[in-house]
């Protein structure tokens, strides 16, 4: 194998490990080959895991236990109010 080769799939693994983390694979691509894999493994680490952002605003409802936003008043599905 030459080593180009095994560059390739290092920064592609690294490339999905961010994307994983809810990360820029894009971003991580351009860093990872500009400044190697060590850079681009420290690139992700450095930024750390982001949260889904479509579970973070949301709650589960008291009587039915479907997701709701959190600032909603009633639920949409069973129709009862959301405290």
């Amino acid at each position: 194998m030459s080593p180009i080769f095994f560059y390739w799939i290092v920064v592609l693994s690294i490339m999905l490990w961010a994307g994983s983390w809810n990360q820029s694979v894009f971003l991580t691509l351009v860093v990872s080959v500009l400044l190697t894999p060590i850079g681009g493994i420290l690139f992700v680490l450095l930024q750390g895991r982001r949260p889904n952002p479509t579970e973070n605003h949301r709650k589960p409802c008291m009587n039915c236990a479907e997701l709701i936003r959190l600032r909603a008043k009633v639920c949409r599905f069973c129709g009862s109010k959301a405290f």
